[in-house]
């Protein structure tokens, strides 16, 4: 019965040195999930200032792109209009040279005709 009582005391030694590590082991565990704890905390601030920065940008681009929409077109069409006028000049000077061609050209056979008429009158 000794043997029994000794073997059940070794066995008893044995479970207490593993019970001793077990808890140790739960202390790590417990330090690491504090310091994991305060790891998310952190994080968590981080995430709520990049949204917070990703939410000013959001605007600021929502407001470019209404500045772009709405200034830009008005620009645009400016522009466009302003080429419509050059083209309609443009083409205006171009009748308008035709214009001078046609007079130019009359007025020279008016000329000639007027020499014509005044060698048989014999003016010149």
């Amino acid at each position: 019965m000794q043997e029994d009582t000794r073997l059940i005391l070794e066995k008893l030694e044995e479970l207490s040195r593993d019970v001793r590590g077990m808890k140790e082991d739960i202390r790590e565990v417990k330090n690491d999930v504090a310091e994991l704890k305060a790891d998310v905390a952190v994080l968590k601030e981080e995430m709520k200032e990049v949204k917070e920065r990703l939410d000013g940008v959001e605007e600021k681009t929502a407001g470019l792109s209404m500045v772009m929409e709405n200034e830009m077109r008005r620009m645009i069409n400016v522009v466009a209009e302003g080429h419509g006028i050059l083209f309609q000049r443009l083409s205006g000077l171009h009748v308008q040279e035709k214009e001078r061609e046609k007079t130019e050209l009359r007025i020279l056979k008016l000329e000639a005709e007027m020499r014509m008429v005044k060698s048989a009158v014999g003016i010149a």
